[in-house]
Order: C-alpha cells, then sequence, then structure tokens
C-alpha cells in the first residue's frame, strides 16, 4: 500500500507540475461532442502564503517556558499550493466542477482531489478526495505518529513514511438573503448551511488507535461536521467580505476510539465560533484575519504535560480562544 501512495504521489505531482509549467493561468478549450462545441473553463492559481499567529496564555499552559506567559506570537513562512480547477456550465441551471490541489506546507505535503455538482450557483453536492504526509521534526514536536498510551507520548512516523487519507462527501446551499432585504451596498448578506460526512484513516495505525497528522488528532473512522456561515459582502475596496461560522464536529462511533479513552470522552462534540475579515491589497496581495472562539473539554486536572491530554479524565467544558491568525497570500 505505501509503494502504491508514494508512485501515486510522484505521478499526480508530476502531471500537475506539467499542467502549470505548459499553460497559462487561465484557458478555455473547446470539446466537440456531438458536432456541437462547449466550452470547459480550466483555472490554474497558485499561492505562497506567510503566517502571523499570536498564541493565548490557553494554548501555552503546557509549555514549562512560557505558560505563565499572556500572549506569544510569530510570524512564518506558511507554504505553497497549486490548484487546477475545471467548470463545465451544463445547462442555464446546472454545472459540473473538478479540481485537483498540491499543498506544501510547514506540517508537511498533501493531495486533493475533488469533483462536484452545482445548481443555480447555489446549491452544491460533491466529494473530495485527500492524501497527506506530515512532517515531525523531533521527539518533541510531532506533527505525526501514532499514541502511545504507555509511554504518554506519541511515537514519530517520518515524512513519507505513513500516510492519512480521507474522503469528504458533502453538501452546501448559499442563500442571498439580499433577495429579502432593502437593496442597498450595506445589505449584502448571505447565509450557508454545510454539512459532510467523512472517512479518515492512516496507514500507521490500527483500528482504534489514536493518531496525529499535521494539525489533527484523531482515530481512524467516520467524522460528522456541520457549519453555519453567515458572509457580508463589504462596500470597500480593500475589505471585500467579513463571516462569521459555526461549526460542530463529531465523531460517528465511540468504538472507533480504544476503552483506555473512555474518560477523554472520544464523543464530545467540538464547537468553534468563527470570525473572519478578508483583507485585498491589490490582484495579487490578499490577507485574512481570523479568530476561533471554541468549547473544550474542561479536565478533573488542569496541569498537565501536553501529551497526556488523552488519558485525561473530561468533566465539564469551557470557552476559550486559543489563537487569532493573521495570514498573507500572495497569487501567481
Amino acid at each position: 500500500m505505501k509503494c502504491f501512495v508514494k508512485c501515486l504521489l510522484c505521478i499526480v505531482i508530476l502531471c500537475g507540475l506539467s499542467f502549470a509549467k505548459n499553460s497559462p493561468k487561465t484557458l478555455k478549450t473547446s470539446v466537440q461532442n456531438n458536432e456541437e462545441s462547449k466550452e470547459v473553463a480550466i483555472n490554474f492559481e497558485h499561492h505562497f502564503s506567510f503566517m502571523g499567529l499570536i498564541l493565548s496564555h490557553r494554548a501555552l499552559r503546557h509549555s514549562e517556558s512560557m505558560k505563565s506567559w499572556p500572549l506569544f506570537g510569530f510570524v512564518t513562512p506558511l507554504g505553497w499550493t497549486s490548484r487546477v480547477e475545471l467548470k463545465k456550465e451544463i445547462s442555464s441551471l446546472m454545472s459540473a466542477k473538478t479540481n485537483a490541489t498540491l499543498d506544501l506546507n510547514l506540517m508537511g505535503a498533501g493531495i486533493q482531489t475533488g469533483c462536484s455538482l452545482e445548481f443555480m450557483h447555489l446549491f452544491e453536492l460533491g466529494i473530495l478526495g485527500n492524501v497527506t504526509s506530515s512532517i515531525s521534526y523531533s521527539s518533541s514536536l510531532v506533527s505525526m505518529g501514532t499514541y502511545n498510551f504507555q509511554k504518554k507520548k506519541f511515537d514519530v512516523d517520518y515524512f513519507m513514511s505513513e500516510y492519512l487519507f480521507d474522503v469528504k462527501s458533502f453538501v452546501s446551499v448559499t442563500i442571498p438573503l439580499v433577495a429579502f432585504l432593502p437593496k442597498t451596498d450595506w445589505t449584502k448578506f448571505f447565509l450557508k448551511p454545510h454539512a459532510s460526512l467523512t472517512y479518515l484513516n492512516y496507514t500507521g495505525a490500527k483500528d482504534q488507535e489514536i493518531w496525529k497528522a499535521g494539525n489533527r488528532i484523531s482515530a481512524n473512522g467516520f467524522r460528522t461536521y456541520y457549519a453555519l456561515m453567515l458572509m457580508y459582502m463589504l462596500p470597500f475596496k480593500h475589505f471585500p467580505m467579513a463571516t462569521v461560522s459555526y461549526n460542530v464536529k463529531g465523531i460517528v462511533h465511540e468504538s472507533d476510539y480504544d476503552e483506555i479513552y473512555a474518560d477523554y470522552d472520544p464523543g464530545f462534540k467540538e464547537i468553534d465560533i468563527m470570525p473572519m475579515l478578508m483583507i485585498k491589497f491589490d490582484d495579487k496581495w490578499n490577507a485574512m484575519l481570523m479568530t476561533k472562539i471554541s468549547r473544550e473539554r474542561k479536565y478533573e486536572r488542569y496541569h498537565f504535560d501536553s501529551d497526556e491530554e488523552l488519558l485525561q479524565k473530561r468533566v465539564g467544558y469551557e470557552w476559550a480562544v486559543p489563537a487569532i491568525m493573521f495570514t498573507i497570500t500572495r497569487k501567481f
């Protein structure tokens, strides 16, 4: 399986690089079908991103050197993303899209492909497939590995030695609230419900074992995700849009996790409220300012090593702001 994945990754990367090298950013090709010409829009995008992150005391509480700090901030290059999307208008009411994305970042590398059907530009139904492999920089900075509850830490898996597969089916609806409001530059609101079901499988873990891949900690199995986003199109040149979303993440089967993690309560519903502001400097440079207000597990013990969290006993929940993030993206 690992050899197959490596071959697949190499083939897709080579194909993507070949397309990016030999094609302009936006193309239109004509496809002859039953003597009828129909256009397929092909769009290429490449982005390089920088990230500024401010961590709160809540996020630093397990650090021996920084747990008493109120805030800690840093700036770093985030990564490179290349994306190709093909879109075809089937009729005046329906369009089909397919895309492929190559992502190289500080956490590792991944390839995502997907396809969807869009109805009246308001209703979208689709499926996404993703393969990622993360980078573990040391035994104390593990971004990929399987949790060893006896040692109370993650065992290190090396980059491109193990992979996370996930397949997501999703549905989303865009509700133009602007249609029910007075027509002004200040009333452009849209409501977007979204739901998805994802199957996760990490090649380095057996069923019921907890693993870490990038910033995701989970176990093999099905995961649910529900979101409700309010979008506000702002009448400003450099601030085109603001959003706030309410997200709920959960698992389908608690049996996906070993019984040793029962006190951790794997079935706990994680809730995030995420306000975000889009910033546009020009046609090439964009930015995003966002934070996350999270409903997190509250444990019987507050002070413990971060790698011991999966063995703690949940006694309730609390709301926290773990981080504020600012990203700047250069489009190519």
